[in-house]
């Protein structure tokens, strides 16, 4: 017997983490599916001194719930790779082999970018590439965990079952970020008209009065004589309020897309 660390998710799309006894690495992936996880990483290390199986994880530091957000910019939508993963376990679970398979849902592919790349798998896999190589080439798409639990599934011999949890795992991330956004909606629209009312005073309505309170300043209150300065500077110099608060947007979506944002 020997010990294998792993990483999984649950069927709720919570991460995990721990270590499991088994023959050998098959074993072990067999192991976890009996126990509802669906392993992302797997390896062998040290067996414990006790002997004893770790049966209950650990929720990973620094895991995310599910895969993570596909990046903008490919010309394809989440849906559209839920869709596909469904297609494609539906097809492997028919015994048809993967390049027959991709081929046939890249024919029938609406999205011009998603046929394109769907086509370039089922080149890579006819020359020789494993499936879960063959998505690794479209990162932008197919995110590392994606393509890790594709490999997992190939070397367990259940690629259509883990395409199809794949595939469940991202219908619910999608549920759940509707709730969230029809639940913000709200919300959003209340503070995006407060501040489209807070810049018309700014930029318009007080401009005109501060000709009539230029006698008062003397005696106006401080946090009075701040706001009339702010919206005198936003008047003049709204040009570049715009380019400041552009490249600050700019800057932080740049920021985020890194791997310490």
């Amino acid at each position: 017997m020997g010990a294998f660390r792993y990483q999984a998710l649950e069927a709720s799309g919570d991460s995990v983490s721990g270590t499991i006894e088994a023959e050998d690495r098959r074993d072990a992936l067999s192991l976890l599916a009996g126990r509802g996880l669906f392993p992302s990483f797997i390896e062998p290390c040290a067996p414990k001194l006790n002997g004893a199986p770790k049966s209950n994880a650990v929720a990973a530091p620094g895991q995310t719930a599910g895969p993570q957000r596909f990046q903008l910019g490919t010309g394809v939508r989440r849906k559209e790779v839920t869709a596909f993963s469904r297609e494609m376990a539906a097809l492997l679970g028919a015994s048809i082999p993967i390049p027959q398979a991709l081929d046939g849902l890249g024919e029938e592919e609406e999205n011009l970018a998603l046929k394109m790349i769907v086509l370039r798998m089922a080149e890579s896999v006819r020359k020789g590439s494993s499936l879960s190589a063959a998505m690794d080439e479209h990162p932008k798409v197919f995110n590392k965990l994606y393509v890790s639990m594709i490999r997992v599934g190939e070397e367990a011999g259940a690629l259509p079952k883990v395409m199809n949890d794949l595939a469940a795992l991202l219908e619910h991330e999608d549920e759940i970020r509707g709730e969230v956004v029809a639940a913000v909606s709200y919300p959003l629209f209340v503070l995006g008209f407060g501040i489209f009312t807070v810049i018309i005073l700014l930029t318009v309505v007080l401009p005109k009065l501060f000709a009539m309170l230029q006698e008062m300043l003397k005696v106006l209150p401080l946090p009075t004589l701040i706001l009339l300065r702010t919206s005198g500077f936003i008047h003049r110099f709204w040009p570049l309020v715009l380019i400041v608060l552009g490249g600050t947007v700019i800057a932080g979506r740049w920021y985020i897309r890194t791997p310490g944002g």
